[in-house]
């Protein structure tokens, strides 16, 4: 359900947030989410981002601190002081993630906007009208419930790694395109206020949050992407999700299959089957590979006897593209030194 909110005044034109002067007990039209913890080298970069936005309604930003132990709480804390009007904060004293509790449904009691914009303090956002685009389009049409653009990829050094999405998704994506892969980055993310919040007790054992919550608001309308490059998504090391290896991801995504599909049943299952067995069949191989017998044993325990024979094939093509791929590296090495070609 979605609330009904108080309709804030407009300014004629999109003004600095900074610059913006609001009567006392305004509402305000986007509530910016920012989750962080040890991001000492990024969070700057982030609060940046928030307040260069030119917008032509109120705004207000939450920062959650997981008790930090860099310094981050402190960079938060100097720009709370500094824009009192703009940021609330809420520093923890103890890290709440390791109590497996989600900061995310903690700020869900904080915010109060009628639309809620995502962006972790490892990212930023690089346009200072992303705001006010996004709300444009979620207010021109009720039945689209969210709303993402294009990132750039880059490592921590601030090197290009890649563009997000790199498939071509379609201007409008429902349930099923949401569901079938997550190709979105969080800090692209917005979507409408709703009340009470989608019932997420279905994920909350899964590595990732954001794509649960847009799969969970998916069943209320559609998603919209601005191809327009927005922000920037970092991956380093120290990222809950940025800096896992390719088999932790991959085990990641099959956990979220596996739970959407029980949650969502044949809606979500036709999506995700054909998907699912690859996952698997990647990962049995890699298992097999390195003689990891332990995690083979609990790969074949989620395979119904319908659909080994599938993934075994499945399977068996990997090798072949990995025997392929060894043996074209060696052809091109004998080439490139018998006939010295660059």
């Amino acid at each position: 359900m979605i609330p009904e909110f108080p309709k804030a005044s407009r300014l004629p034109a999109p003004v600095r947030i900074t610059e913006q002067v609001w009567p006392e007990g305004t509402v305000p039209v986007v509530s910016v989410r920012c989750i962080t913890y040890n991001h000492v080298n990024f969070i700057r970069d982030a609060i940046e981002g928030f307040l260069m936005q030119e917008t032509t309604f109120p705004i207000e930003i939450l920062i959650h601190d997981d008790a930090s132990t860099d310094g981050t709480a402190d960079i938060v804390r100097e720009y709370q002081t500094k824009y009192p009007q703009l940021i609330r904060a809420i520093l923890q004293t103890e890290n709440q993630y390791s109590k497996a509790i989600k900061p995310g449904g903690i700020l869900d009691s904080q915010q109060r906007g009628e639309f809620i914009a995502l962006c972790e303090g490892d990212d930023y956002w690089t346009s200072p009208l992303k705001l006010q685009k996004q709300v444009k389009v979620l207010e021109a049409d009720l039945s689209v419930i969210g709303a993402f653009h294009a990132v750039k990829v880059t490592d921590e050094d601030g090197v290009f790694l890649k563009r997000l999405p790199s498939s071509n998704y379609g201007e409008t994506l429902a349930f099923e395109d949401i569901v079938a892969e997550n190709e979105r980055a969080t800090c692209s993310i917005i979507f409408r206020h709703q009340s009470p919040g989608p019932d997420l007790g279905w994920a909350r054992d899964l590595p990732m949050g954001d794509w649960p919550l847009q799969a969970s608001l998916a069943l209320h309308g559609k998603w919209v992407m601005l191809p327009a490059v927005m922000g920037v998504y970092r991956k380093h090391k120290c990222g809950v999700w940025s800096g896992a290896g390719d088999e932790r991801v991959m085990l990641g995504v099959l956990s979220f299959y596996d739970a959407v599909t029980k949650k969502f049943g044949l809606r979500a299952l036709k999506v995700v089957c054909e998907r699912r067995k690859n996952l698997l069949a990647a990962l049995l191989y890699g298992a097999v590979r390195r003689g990891d017998w332990s995690t083979a044993r609990n790969l074949l325990d989620k395979i119904s006897k319908r659909d080994l024979p599938t993934i075994i094939v499945y399977s068996a093509m990997y090798v072949v593209v990995k025997w392929f791929k060894l043996c074209s590296s060696k052809v091109r090495v004998v080439f490139t030194t018998r006939f010295k070609i660059c």
